[in-house]
């Protein structure tokens, strides 16, 4: 009739196909028995029908008892997935906790560039001129003829450029110079492996964290510039650059994919620290990835995304740990080397 079928209804239909299928089974053993032309007419009190149904009964019985036991097994199976799941998610939304203080507050070093004290830029700017005296010396160009004598290491152009700290000197009031493991002097953050020299819309896009410089996927010690914000492809490299350049080449954008040159002029090979462009980065990447708000359930369908981004920041905080694990193991062994002589 199309309606729907209430508890005792169903249960007659049940036994109606069970019975339907007792029937046909014992017509096919009665056949198999006597042959396939003999007539189907089984007496309830036969010997032979009593035995063939007591069969029966027992593969029913099999059947069902495997039936349930295998239905056990896959209830606690799926109980066990469900638990493995729920610990997963929980480890995951723990390890994005971990990862969202490092790019909140004042932990963003590159975010607190303008809110060093007038006191302290005095106290720095014997550093900056020393850091400044040992660049040019690294270039072998002597410091009094020091104008517009060195190129910029990405565009290879002489012009308004200046130095780029990596890991911004502000890192020192901050735990990241100890998570990188550098420390407030020559050999860490003070240090020229600790800046580069660039063409001055560069430098400040890259403070500003707008672009960055990553590891080229084959090729050892090389870095090619990364943009994250489309709009400073049009931002000349430095005021004026329009005047002085060709082909397009005045314009930030001309310049993504292209690596650094860190081979001087005077041969000398610059290296920077890897894991302080690694920190850089990774701040980029995660600066936009959590920009928006976090979403209160994770494990939610919405939250797809979130999960995504949460994968992708879990990755490049492993990388981050494994530049700074071997580069500190690299510097350890080289000072090795040198108490050895």
């Amino acid at each position: 009739s199309g309606g729907r079928l209430n508890n005792n209804d169903a249960c007659e239909c049940g036994y109606r196909v069970l019975f339907h299928r007792r029937a046909g089974i014992l017509r096919l053993a009665w056949r198999r028995i006597f042959g396939s032309s003999a007539p189907f007419v089984p007496s309830a009190s036969s010997e032979l029908t009593s035995n063939i149904v007591i069969i029966l009964n027992r593969f029913e019985t099999n059947v069902v008892t495997k039936f349930e036991t295998l239905e056990s097994k896959f209830d606690t199976l799926e109980s066990k997935v469900d638990t493995k799941f729920a610990i997963l998610e929980t480890k995951v939304d723990v390890a994005l906790q971990s990862i969202a203080p490092l790019v909140l507050g004042n932990t963003d070093v590159y975010a607190n560039l303008t809110q060093t004290s007038n006191s302290k830029k005095l106290d720095r700017q014997e550093l900056q001129d020393d850091l400044r005296r040992r660049l040019y010396e690294r270039h072998g160009i002597q410091y009094q003829y020091r104008q517009n004598q060195i190129s910029c290491f990405l565009t290879g152009r002489r012009g308004i450029c200046k130095i780029a700290h990596l890991l911004p000197v502000s890192a020192s009031e901050t735990s990241i110079n100890r998570v990188l493991n550098l420390s407030n002097d020559q050999n860490g953050i003070w240090s020229l492996r600790n800046v580069l020299y660039l063409s001055y819309n560069v430098e400040m896009a890259f403070d500003r964290k707008r672009l960055s410089f990553i590891e080229h996927p084959t090729r050892m010690d090389t870095f090619i510039l990364k943009i994250w914000d489309d709009s400073v492809r049009k931002e000349l490299i430095w005021s004026g650059a329009e005047m002085e350049t060709v082909e397009g080449d005045q314009y930030i954008g001309f310049y993504e994919g292209r690596s650094l040159n860190l081979t001087l002029a005077n041969g000398v090979q610059w290296a920077p620290f890897k894991r302080c462009l690694a920190y850089q980065l990774y701040i980029c990447a995660a600066s936009r990835m959590l920009a928006d708000e976090m979403p209160s359930d994770f494990s939610s369908e919405e939250c797809v995304d979130w999960r995504s981004k949460r994968a992708q920041l879990l990755v490049l905080k492993k990388s981050l740990e494994k530049t700074v694990a071997v580069e500190v193991d690299e510097a350890e062994e080289d000072n090795e080397k040198e108490d050895l002589y």
